[in-house]
């Protein structure tokens, strides 16, 4: 019988065995190599189809409005910064001043929403995001594209009238300075794609889980949650939307007041980052030293024994009955607040002069890059998998629900 062995007369039984065994194997090889093929193409596919392409040349676009108020109500500021996204922006919109509520002058509008806070609040959030920059003469430009907002914005001052402030595009343009140096040089809107098809604008979002089972997004210094995002907190990012952004996932976040602890706040402790580290402490935990610089802002809150039962039983409800631990809870979060509101002062000041706020006024991400930026990098050697719902209730709501395919040459 022939064979690719050769063997002693007599041993055709072991050799057809072995031939057997061989052919057996090499079948059942082939049938897994098969389906591994069709397996692997079925999981590229759901990233690349073979068929269909996508691209677009529009730069990123960040839609704002700055405006100066006058005794706003419940609210320790005298200026607010406004996000929109790219509809609201562009609608011709109308509010009822009995209800507060927007809506669109024609009947063929529909628009998104919008993000709106204290200056430091909305630092804060954009320290998040790396805008990139184009070089150009030497200088490195903007590369995402200011729009300046021409609405009016409606308020109730702390006599409840109905007021209107007008936007200041100089605060706006102010207001981007703080956030990247490269809006301090000139604005280039219209560039060939040449020029800045390898630039990146990233947002980088983190995922946190409340005690109550409810799913926030970290960006920057600022918490989201899903339901705000489903209200269109959000939705100024769908304007950053292009094929130069990429939403990062870093992984998930923690934060500890018990023990003081916090994911970069760690991080930074541990690599070394001592002022990066000392500055967070304060802005995360403010103690003694804190309240006594933001005291101005501290005493106009309420102290616990001020509340009413209605507020004190929120905190209780919250604390699982613990007077104790609802009086700390409670004094930490107004110790927080006066903190914020002072450090806003500080940009407010900083806006209103046209310079940068001293380093105790700016967001942790802002005064301190280098820390951040490794940070980051070392959170993405980790490779972390975000949870399903990081995908439907974050990326498919604001656009970015399409993989970002890296081609290794």
């Amino acid at each position: 019988m022939p064979g690719f062995i050769s063997k002693p007369h007599g041993e055709d039984l072991d050799f057809e065995l072995f031939s057997n065994i061989v052919l057996k194997f090499t079948a059942i090889l082939m049938v897994v190599l098969v389906l591994l093929a069709i397996n692997v193409g079925q999981k590229l596919d759901q990233i690349i189809s073979p068929y269909r392409f996508s691209g677009g040349l529009a730069r990123p676009q960040l839609y704002l409005g700055a405006y100066a108020t006058e005794n706003w109500i419940n609210v320790e500021a005298t200026m607010s910064v406004t996000l929109y996204s790219a509809s609201f922006f562009q609608a011709s919109t109308v509010v009822d001043p009995s209800t507060g509520e927007v809506g669109s002058r024609r009947a063929t509008e529909t628009f998104s929403g919008l993000y709106g806070s204290q200056p430091y609040v909305a630092l804060s959030l954009l320290a998040g995001i790396s805008p990139g920059s184009i070089p150009i003469d030497g200088k490195q430009t903007p590369f995402v594209v200011p729009n300046f907002s021409k609405k009016s914005m409606f308020y109730h001052d702390k006599a409840n009238n109905n007021l209107y402030a007008p936007p200041s595009e100089q605060f706006a343009q102010n207001f981007l300075k703080i956030w990247s140096n490269s809006y301090a040089n000139p604005i280039y809107p219209t560039r060939a794609f040449s020029e800045y098809k390898d630039i990146k604008t990233r947002i980088y979002v983190e995922t946190l889980l409340s005690f109550a089972g409810e799913h926030f997004f970290v960006i920057g210094h600022e918490s989201i949650s899903a339901a705000q995002i489903k209200a269109g907190r959000l939705d100024f990012l769908t304007s950053l939307s292009s094929t130069n952004t990429e939403v990062v996932y870093l992984g998930v976040y923690h934060r500890v007041p018990a023990r003081g602890a916090e994911s970069r706040l760690d991080f930074y402790e541990q690599k070394g980052f001592i002022d990066a580290a000392k500055h967070l402490r304060s802005r995360l935990f403010p103690g003694a030293a804190e309240r006594s610089i933001a005291k101005d802002f501290y005493d106009r809150l309420p102290g616990w024994d001020q509340l009413s039962s209605d507020q004190k039983s929120v905190w209780l409800e919250g604390a699982k009955g613990d007077a104790k631990l609802a009086r700390e809870q409670y004094e930490a979060s107004i110790a927080r607040r006066a903190d914020t509101d002072y450090r806003n002062s500080l940009v407010e000041d900083a806006l209103k002069k046209g310079v940068g706020p001293d380093v105790y006024g700016l967001p942790n991400i802002l005064a301190y890059p280098d820390a951040w930026q490794a940070y980051v990098d070392d959170r993405m050697k980790a490779n972390p998998t975000p949870p399903e719902w990081f995908v439907t209730e974050f990326l498919q709501p604001l656009g970015f629900d399409k993989r970002v395919v890296v081609i290794e040459q």
